[in-house]
């Protein structure tokens, strides 16, 4: 059964398909993973389909392996009895087992344990994440667990959202650890990533981990990167390496999937090139602030006056007060100047900020009266802390000259952000800077991301389908300094030239040698 997301909201059966992702599997590329997983020696004495649905890889696999014995589940009792008559038809009744059940509500690993190995596991899997089906108020939800063991920040503000599939796919191969098979499902290709990255992370017991991509338009005229994924179960060894396969035909991989100190690689082979930039840079990138109450926190600049997001005037002092750039003026070179202004109450993340009230009245009387709204901020990042608080501020935040990049973009442009009105320009949390001491070093860091062995490294790290493509962590991994062997002096005098910039040169070339020197 496949579980993609369609939005039909306007009906009850709308609701029902998005809940459960209710999308069967067309039978034709049931019967061409069954012919595909056959032609590659797979002999299974087990079949499980754990969401059968109307049952295309039941049927399929019944075709392909005879007498062997096939076990399909699904939560829906229709679908059920459909595939039972079909059964019936085909004379299956003592090969093929259905049962009615909830797959979270069923012991797997205890199932599983009685079956005959090898076993094969089959299917497909709802492919909605755990905060649509939170909105959806939906029942088809796993018990909250924190999978991929995020901590601090990441769990709370999001990054513990998850696919449902992966979270079943997982449960899955948990269940499978003390046998031997095949697990063989379709699911969105960023799920499978994060599956081998967690095998690899976690050390489960797959030897083997493919990719093979589909194409979901003409199978399910919906537009999804999706694979099938293959985990060959073998206790005690673990994949170190994923290939990726452009279709199920193909033969050699388009690309080999790694890891490389936690992150995932796009392919090992082009990171090899690449691999002396590879490293840890002295000053590390920084994300915007989150505030989480634009209404409230950021205000326009119009006809010389202030208006916040509720469309009222603000009269307020400017010392609170810092030029914002979105990620989307990062994305479109939006940078020299702003309408936006954002109210930055703290230096540093927990600061007391009672001191407003002395330091800045009128800003202290605006916050106070739109304190309701302010406290009913979701995160719990904010309870516990001082009023009106912020979070990624420190130092860093308030250096005058920074290197900009846009983290939800599809494409990697770093921007050269200079004062506006003599103060310095703030982010906001889609977007990461790299803080500098000097007009001099922020242009010599974006000179040296200009050269095209940086998007060519950085792009052994991205994947571009993420709904965040950048991330801190892949900005991390590129040591700067080690750009300067392949960007002579005369290359920075170029960009210099493109850009028509007033520099001091003596200082330009003191801190070129510097980081020529002190970082290798």
């Amino acid at each position: 059964m496949n579980y993609f997301v369609i939005l039909f909201m306007n009906s009850h059966k709308g609701k029902y398909i998005k809940e459960y992702g209710d999308f069967q599997t067309p039978t034709i590329l049931a019967e061409t993973i069954v012919t595909k997983l056959k032609s590659d020696g797979i002999s299974p004495s087990t079949i499980i389909e754990p969401t059968c649905g109307t049952g295309s890889f039941v049927l399929a696999a019944t075709r392909k392996f005879p007498d062997t014995k096939i076990y399909g589940f699904d939560l829906n009792d229709e679908y059920l009895r459909q595939l039972n008559q079909e059964i019936g038809k085909l004379k299956k009744e003592k090969v093929v087992f259905l049962e009615h059940t909830n797959f979270f509500n069923k012991n797997w690993h205890e199932f599983i344990s009685k079956l005959t190995a090898p076993i094969l596991i089959l299917g497909n899997l709802p492919w909605v994440t755990s905060s649509e089906q939170g909105l959806l108020k939906g029942k088809n939800l796993p018990r909250k667990s924190n999978i991929h063991k995020f901590t601090g920040l990441d769990s709370i503000t999001g990054k513990s959202n998850f696919d449902i599939s992966e979270w079943m796919i997982l449960k899955l191969l948990e269940a499978m650890s003390d046998s031997s098979g095949i697990l063989a499902i379709l699911c969105k290709v960023s799920v499978a990533r994060k599956i081998f990255k967690y095998v690899n992370t976690n050390r489960l017991s797959v030897s083997t981990i493919t990719i093979n991509r589909i194409d979901a338009t003409t199978n399910f005229n919906a537009s999804v990167d999706a694979c099938l994924l293959t985990c060959s179960i073998k206790p005690g060894r673990t994949a170190n390496v994923c290939p990726v396969f452009s279709s199920l035909t193909s033969t050699n991989p388009s690309s080999t999937l790694g890891i490389i100190d936690k992150l995932l690689v796009n392919d090992m082979s082009s990171f090899q090139e690449m691999n002396f930039l590879h490293g840890k840079f002295s000053i590390p990138w920084r994300s915007g602030i989150k505030h989480d109450a634009a209404k409230i926190m950021i205000l326009k600049n119009e006809e010389n006056s202030y208006v916040n997001g509720l469309n009222e005037k603000v009269n307020l002092e400017d010392t609170y007060l810092y030029p914002l750039l979105k990620s989307t003026d990062l994305a479109h070179n939006e940078v020299k100047f702003t309408h936006r202004w954002l109210i930055v109450p703290q230096k540093f993340v927990g600061e007391d900020t009672s001191k407003i009230k002395g330091l800045a009245p009128k800003t202290w009387t605006y916050l106070n009266r739109n304190k309701p709204l302010l406290e009913k901020r979701g995160s719990s990042i904010y309870k516990g802390k001082p009023a009106f608080s912020v979070f990624g501020v420190g130092p860093y935040t308030f250096t005058h000259w920074k290197i900009g990049v846009s983290g939800l973009h599809k494409q990697l442009h770093f921007r050269l952000i200079g004062p506006i009105q003599n103060k310095p320009v703030v982010l906001d949390d889609t977007s990461y800077f790299l803080p500098t001491s000097s007009k001099e070093e922020a242009f010599l860091f974006y000179a040296l991301l200009q050269h095209p062995i940086v998007l060519k490294f950085l792009n052994t790290f991205v994947y571009w389908k993420a709904k965040r493509p950048i991330s801190q962590k892949i900005l991390q991994q590129m040591n700067l300094s080690n750009i300067i062997h392949k960007a002579d002096l005369n290359y920075i005098y170029e960009v210099m030239e493109e850009l028509s910039m007033n520099l001091d040169t003596k200082r330009l070339e003191k801190l070129y040698v510097q980081y020529q020197t002190t970082e290798n």
